[in-house]
């Protein structure tokens, strides 16, 4: 299911995200013929319906096609896959990861930051690691897992005070 959070957040991005203007930088539509033949190439499922499109989400598209000009071989493949993992979530299952995504984004960028950190510190874990932690996290209390954050995020404080050749 991990992986499932990392295709959600890399669709996300390259089609869409929480404010498409943010992404796009303009609220102005795009007529079809004033795209690239390349945009036009990678679009052209929307091609029939494009002029009925809001302008956001042409928009949108137009910024998520710009992106997968950049991506290599192997990042398109992995996207693909991912993509195909996303359209088999169930709907509820996807306003799930719409929801967190969206919490995600309203985070300040410096918890975004830890996120990120925690995240990647999980996947290099090993499997049975990461099973262990994920047992022991769900035997907890709501309680108990407040507890915990608090506990680890004092840490990190304290952590970052001590001078370098003090730290564990």
């Amino acid at each position: 299911m991990n992986s499932m959070k990392r295709l959600i957040f890399v669709i996300l991005i390259l089609v869409g995200g929480p404010s498409a203007t943010a992404w796009a930088g303009t609220g102005d539509g795009v007529r079809w013929d004033d795209l690239s033949q390349q945009e036009q190439g990678l679009l052209k499922p929307f091609a029939g319906r494009w002029d009925s499109l809001p302008a956001e989400r042409q928009q949108r598209l137009r910024k998520g096609a710009a992106r997968w000009s950049t991506l290599d071989a192997e990042q398109r493949q992995r996207f693909r896959k991912r993509f195909q993992q996303w359209r088999q979530l169930r709907p509820e299952q996807r306003a799930r990861v719409r929801q967190r995504f969206e919490y995600f984004m309203s985070l300040p960028p410096r918890e975004r930051r830890q996120v990120r950190t925690g995240f990647r510190a999980f996947k290099g874990m090993s499997a049975k690691e990461r099973k262990a932690l994920r047992d022991t996290w769900r035997r907890m209390s709501p309680a108990e897992r407040r507890r915990a954050i608090q506990h680890r995020l004092r840490n990190r404080v304290e952590h970052r005070r001590l001078p370098r050749n003090h730290r564990r």
